[in-house]
């Protein structure tokens, strides 16, 4: 089954990856950074500079609009179920093992999930560090955001559901409408990255059945079967339809 949903954020969507593409190398140098550095660094550079590497920032398609990339909408329907299969009168609640369900049977698409933005902003929050042997300090955080009202779409690709009490598909829309309460990506937990849905089509396609995945080889199969003994046929004709 396909299904494509069309949203709408209703905070702000905060970036996720860092600014600096050398970031293991900033961070070995960073290990022993000192005052004067940071200064030259700056002086060097450019307060602008410095402070874009320090950023999280989206990923950008070859028309220069961010994208989320199909991972992250999958770790949202694991977050939203893990919460929802706690909540009584879910349909999450009555799908059992869920992380390998949607870690095996769920498929956002496409790879690149673009969102049409030409107006980021900017959020800069101070961030609480505990560390049992420094103490408590305090850090800052800056990110870039993708305005709430802005809209776009994505599918998903669904298996069917065997022997289950619940249907994949009421699922999915269960999770995309906690989206309101629950949002993707950065600092969601305060209420960014929050969004509602618009719109919700399904489509039954071949994709969500066995018998597409292994169509072609249960047909390779019959055909050797053919060319054995009739005992062997039947054994095989008999696997072929279990």
């Amino acid at each position: 089954m396909l299904i494509t949903a069309k949203v709408r954020l209703i905070e702000d969507l905060l970036a996720s990856v860092p600014g600096d593409k050398d970031l293991l190398e900033t961070w070995i140098a960073s290990k022993a950074p000192t005052a004067k550095t940071k200064k030259e660094e700056v002086e060097a550079s450019g307060t602008d500079s410095v402070v874009a590497k320090m950023r999280c920032i989206f990923p950008r398609g070859d028309d220069g609009n961010p994208f989320l990339w199909d991972y992250q909408v999958k770790g949202f329907f694991k977050a939203a179920c893990g919460f929802l299969n706690r909540a009584e009168g879910s349909y999450s609640s009555q799908l059992s093992a869920y992380l390998k369900v949607i870690n095996g049977l769920v498929f956002p698409k496409p790879r690149k999930i673009v969102i049409p933005c030409d107006n980021l902003g900017t959020c800069e929050r101070p961030l609480r560090i505990t560390d049992f042997r420094e103490g408590d300090r305090t850090a800052l955080a800056s990110s870039e955001t993708i305005p709430a009202g802005t809209e776009f779409s994505f599918s998903v690709e669904l298996f069917d559901l065997k022997n289950n009490k619940v249907k994949l598909e009421d699922c999915v829309k269960e999770w995309l409408e906690y989206g309101q309460y629950h949002g993707l990506c950065q600092w969601r937990n305060s209420g960014k990255g929050r969004f509602e849905l618009l719109d919700l089509t399904t489509e039954q396609n071949s994709f969500g059945t066995f018998k597409y995945l292994l169509g072609k080889a249960r047909e390779d199969e019959l055909k050797k079967a053919d060319k054995k003994t009739p005992k062997a046929k039947k054994q095989t004709k008999k696997i072929l339809k279990e």
